[in-house]
């Protein structure tokens, strides 16, 4: 029973503290959080009536039901032939 996955898990931690105790990269050292103490600038974008947003919805769940269809009918043709092969495999 080895224990060399967690030796290397002490490793890579050692390894990660010293880079984030590391002065040439300081600018990473409070970047682990992925928060800034900095306000966020909001900009605005462009606004869409309800009605194209609509629109928009529709046509993505058309899309994403052909692409479903399209999926089950490779599916099913691929099972009936896998099937089909097998049955002959089988009775020979």
């Amino acid at each position: 029973m080895g224990f060399g996955g967690t030796g290397s898990m002490s490793v890579v931690m050692k390894n990660n503290r010293n880079l984030l105790s590391n002065p040439k990269r300081k600018k990473f050292k409070r970047s682990f959080g992925g928060f800034s103490k900095e306000p966020q600038i909001q900009i605005g974008g462009p606004t869409a009536s309800p009605q194209t947003l609509r629109a928009i919805r529709e046509k993505l769940i058309r899309e994403h039901k052909e692409r479903m269809r399209l999926r089950f009918a490779i599916m099913s043709i691929i099972a009936v032939t896998l099937i089909t092969i097998l049955v002959h495999w089988m009775a020979n």
